[in-house]
């Protein structure tokens, strides 16, 4: 696996197992170094998954607390959900 690519695919497992249910909401995940040890990776691999995972609003790091499943803050705070359909102007279809 190409080593740029490595922390993406960090990143993928961890939310495969958020979405899977392993990891829940307000959850702490395992330490970086836990993760790391877990999947033989470095931690500065792991940093950077977990560094992405945050960019993304799907966790919450805390130094001192740990790190937190948050990927249910994401969005918007009204009470129905959104969709939104994009298609071309010129489209028969509208």
């Amino acid at each position: 696996m190409h080593q740029d690519s490595l922390y993406v695919e960090i990143k993928n497992r961890i939310c495969r197992l958020i979405y899977d249910g392993t990891y829940q909401e307000g959850e702490k995940i395992p330490s970086e170094r836990t993760l790391a040890d877990q999947w033989d990776v470095s931690r500065v691999t792991v940093r950077k998954a977990l560094e992405l995972l945050e960019e993304e609003n799907v966790i919450l790091r805390e130094v001192g607390s740990g790190t937190r499943i948050m990927y249910r803050n994401t969005g918007h705070g009204g009470t129905m959900d959104t969709v939104t359909l994009t298609a071309p102007a010129r489209s028969p279809f509208f």
